[in-house]
């Protein structure tokens, strides 16, 4: 048996609707066909299935399993990137109104000081900030 011609213990698991506990013991009574196939990182075993009650058929076919976890990961990422285009949109516009709000903050910010004379003109505190705040560079 080649390792494209069985499913794994947990894969019979989960297509018998069993437990791996189970799936072993019915590998070692020999009531289910299975091979202990080496690999570099430790051995596997391998079931096959045919002929045997199986209470979901579609993870029977190792390339339906793959075509239809492929196909939901298309779909997952098809979502999230519906999902983060309509975000950076909102982000897009959330972004442009910031700016013209800054810039009419900017400009009645302006019009504030150039209108305050000397006796509007803040003083204390107040006025070692501001000029701090608006000193040059």
């Amino acid at each position: 048996m080649d390792s494209s011609s069985g499913l794994t213990i947990p894969e019979t698991a989960a297509v018998l609707g069993c437990s791996l506990k189970t799936v072993r013991r019915r590998i070692a009574a020999g009531k289910l066909p299975a091979e202990r196939i080496i690999t570099p990182q430790g051995h596997v075993w391998l079931v096959r299935l045919e002929g045997h009650q199986v209470d979901r058929p579609d993870l029977v076919s190792a390339s339906g399993r793959q075509d239809g976890a492929m196909e939901m990961t298309r779909t997952v990422a098809s979502q999230v990137t519906e999902s983060l285009s309509r975000r950076l949109e909102e982000l897009a516009r959330e972004n442009e109104r910031l700016k013209q709000e800054l810039a009419a903050l900017q400009v009645a910010q302006d019009t504030t000081l150039e209108d305050a004379g000397p006796s509007e003109a803040p003083t204390g505190l107040w006025a070692r900030f501001l000029g701090w705040l608006y000193a040059p560079a």
